[in-house]
């Protein structure tokens, strides 16, 4: 009890001292290096215009830049745009990884991004942009931001390009809805994740163009799984029924499972690959931060394949070989 207590009197000191989120930051662009800049726009609404952000920082990895006098937010309509051009000191983004903080306004950090480790980075010529919509009901709504990648950047003006998205569902292997499971989206401009309702049933939207490694994870109960091909949608593209199949620890690691093909089993440095017939496998081995580290198609023949993993560094990994219309998966603890 006591520790209870201590939680919830910690919890009630958080609230009160960051009684609110505010979010500021709208549209960042990183490359080209001519075109490095930073969009702001108030979505909370826990200020009053107009909102003077004169004198405001810019921080990154590069170093601190403060913006120069007229940056104004006058209305709910405004969208500044913060560049080398009306700042001060360093203004620079990282192309590949970077955090952007918007710190001042009469306090410290008031907004910031984080791209590269998670979040987005956006290739030359894109945006890593926010959709903000309010969920609640009135007067405890609330305000929700998910960064997107767009493909059109539309500095000073609202974002667009945010109807792209993936849904699906993780069931279990008695096709029964896991719920609360964690599904990731990665490639190799960052990841981000959605969770699964009820139903099993997940949506991530918006989701900027590119190909995508789906995977799902739930407790230690359940084997991560990973949808077996990359899920590649264009501008304000859509898929749906990108569904995903959980299978138990103890029924999916090294040993084989009636009715199925293919079965997985770990020899040091060596994946064993055993099949009931011929034929091209592809082979796919991800990190635990759902980045694919092998993909390879094999020519299997029956009984026993053997495929080395020498370029691995130690740690855990998972892999799923599929064969035709069937995928076995398997955890990998490399040393």
């Amino acid at each position: 009890m006591k520790q209870v207590a201590a939680l919830l009197t910690m919890l009630v000191a958080i609230s009160m001292a960051n009684p609110t989120m505010e979010y500021f930051l709208s549209e960042i662009q990183v490359a080209p290096d001519s075109l490095e800049r930073v969009e702001v726009h108030m979505y909370s609404r826990e200020r009053q215009y107009p909102i003077d952000l004169s004198g405001c920082q810019i921080i990154t990895h590069a170093g601190v830049a403060t913006i120069d006098s007229g940056a104004v937010l006058h209305d709910s309509t405004d969208f500044v745009v913060i560049s080398h051009e009306n700042t001060t000191g360093t203004f620079s983004l990282g192309d590949s990884a970077d955090t952007v903080t918007l710190a001042g306004l009469g306090g410290g950090d008031i907004d910031a991004y984080e791209y590269g480790r998670y979040g987005w980075a956006p290739p030359a010529g894109m945006s890593a942009t926010v959709y903000a919509h309010w969920e609640g009901v009135w007067p405890d709504d609330y305000v929700v931001c998910q960064w997107y990648l767009d493909s059109t950047p539309t500095f000073g003006a609202p974002n667009d390009d945010r109807y792209g998205g993936v849904a699906g569902r993780v069931l279990d292997r008695f096709n029964r809805p896991l719920h609360w499971c964690m599904v990731w989206f990665s490639n190799r401009n960052g990841n981000a994740r959605t969770n699964t309702d009820s139903t099993g049933h997940y949506v991530m939207s918006p989701l900027g163009p590119g190909a995508y490694q789906v995977s799902a994870r739930s407790d230690s109960t359940y084997l991560p799984t990973y949808f077996p091909d990359s899920v590649s949608i264009g501008v304000n593209g859509w898929r749906d029924s990108i569904n995903m199949t959980m299978y138990p620890v103890g029924i999916a690691e090294g040993s084989p499972v009636a009715g199925r093909p293919t079965f997985l089993r770990q020899r040091g440095r060596t994946l064993v690959l055993t099949a009931d017939r011929p034929g091209t496998a592809l082979v796919r081995v991800w990190d635990n931060l759902g980045r694919v580290r092998v993909s390879e198609q094999v020519a299997l023949g029956p009984g026993s394949n053997e495929l080395p993993l020498p370029g691995l560094q130690s740690g855990v990994y998972f892999v799923s070989c599929r064969l035709s219309e069937r995928t076995s998966t398997a955890k990998l603890v490399l040393y």
